[in-house]
């Protein structure tokens, strides 16, 4: 039975990744703060911390794939507690790869489409990446110290992650729908554009890379190029809600402390090649995640 390390597995996209954990894979699952629950008979939970931890644990599992979801996620958290977002983002990532290389497993680590600086998206991967935040620092390093590290590795930089969330903290497409249900207006940016991917799609991809045999940095966002007021836009057009409590603005007027770059859409050929996969559209992955 293959065993496979995840972390992060408290999170959005942690969660999803144990939803849909084949049945005949073997799951040591980490945790930091947020206890899993009741979980399926294949998989165990443990809390570590993955920065001052031993992860003997891990070593003794001695996983044949580490999925590395675990983040400091937050932009402006990052920004505001840098030394922090390194230790968690970067650090923990090098010491994970080193594991890896030690019990020569492989490494699948999610970075972000946020790497780019955003001046005209439709980013390839061999573009050049760019930071124009801690966050999008702290990515990067990660991405150079795995590839420094280890060969058997496969970097995943997925657009802005929609659906359902599993752990009770509602994402962005949750909060818009839940308060356009309730008449409530949404303010959204009209001038930031991502490649948005349902969560569900990017975790099914993940899956498969653990067991796949490709190599390298993979670019995974949805099918339109958006701007999160266009979203808001084709969820009141699926759903049937009111379009007037969209209220567009400029990211200008937005209360965010870092930067944030403008046009992060991504090229995902090199993906849907690899594997043979399409990705959804955002119609078409709300209609999955709210049906």
């Amino acid at each position: 039975m293959k065993r496979v390390y995840i972390t992060g597995a408290s999170g959005f996209v942690g969660r999803h990744l144990l939803k849909q954990a084949p049945d005949d894979v073997q799951i040591l699952a980490q945790y930091f703060r947020t206890p899993l629950g009741t979980l399926r008979e294949n998989m165990q939970a443990i809390q570590q911390d993955l920065i001052t931890d031993s992860l003997q644990a891990v070593r003794q599992f001695h996983p044949h794939v580490i999925i590395h979801v675990a983040a400091q996620s937050s932009i402006d958290a990052c920004e505001l507690n840098p030394d922090v977002a390194r230790a968690i983002n970067e650090m923990a990532s090098r010491r994970l790869a080193s594991v890896a290389k030690e019990l020569g497993a492989r490494l699948i680590f999610t970075s972000s489409d946020v790497v780019f600086d955003g001046t005209r998206g439709n980013y390839r991967e061999e573009d050049i990446v760019k930071p124009i935040n801690v966050y999008a620092q702290t990515k990067i390093a990660a991405e150079t110290g795995i590839q420094e590290i280890i060969q058997n590795y496969a970097i995943v930089r997925p657009g802005l992650i929609y659906g359902r969330s599993l752990n009770g903290h509602p994402n962005f497409t949750e909060f818009m729908y839940k308060s356009l249900k309730n008449g409530k207006p949404v303010f959204l940016f009209t001038d930031q554009y991502r490649t948005p991917i349902l969560v569900d799609a990017l975790v099914k991809i993940l899956w498969q890379l653990a067991f796949s045999e490709v190599k390298g940095v993979f670019h995974v966002g949805g099918a339109d190029r958006l701007s999160r007021y266009e979203m808001g836009q084709i969820m009141c057009h699926l759903f049937n809600l009111p379009m007037e409590l969209i209220r567009g603005i400029p990211s200008s007027a937005g209360k965010q402390i870092a930067p944030r770059p403008l046009d992060t859409s991504l090229n995902s050929t090199r993906i849907k090649e690899a594997l043979h996969v399409e990705l959804p559209t955002f119609k078409e992955g709300l209609q999955l995640a709210f049906h």
